[in-house]
């Protein structure tokens, strides 16, 4: 049987966060939602380009490649990476109902996968 975060009154039960990440996680499972824009919570946001950065190691060099309309681009330069010393993820994002800008980040810092929006800016859309 398993444990369910409310009682059958309604009444949240007590547990502990750890209890909580181990319900949860197995429920996000196929789960899907919807970005937002960060400016003005709109729901119609576009990506329009991708970086991603790899490292063969920790701390090591690696690789970085650019993906957008215009065509793909591969280097080592990784001064953009949002991960100081493992990989990351950088999607480029627009809201077409306010036309700003901003930047969907998703890195990994000790054993973690975090995501955070970054660079809002009045932009020009889809340009």
């Amino acid at each position: 049987m398993s444990r369910q975060p409310y009682n059958e009154t309604g009444t949240r039960m007590d547990r502990s966060l750890a209890d909580e990440e181990r319900l949860l996680s197995p429920c996000l499972e196929g789960l899907t939602t919807v970005h937002q824009c960060p400016h003005c919570s709109s729901e119609h946001t576009h990506h329009n380009g991708v970086d991603v950065f790899t490292r063969t190691q920790e701390d090591d060099w690696g690789y970085h490649a650019k993906v957008n309309h215009t065509g793909v681009m591969v280097d080592s330069n990784l001064s953009g990476n949002p991960s100081s010393r493992r990989d990351g993820l950088i999607i480029h994002l627009w809201c077409e109902m306010c036309c700003y800008t901003h930047d969907l980040l998703i890195r990994q810092h000790k054993g973690q996968t975090l995501l955070s929006v970054t660079n809002i800016h009045e932009g020009a859309g889809e340009e």
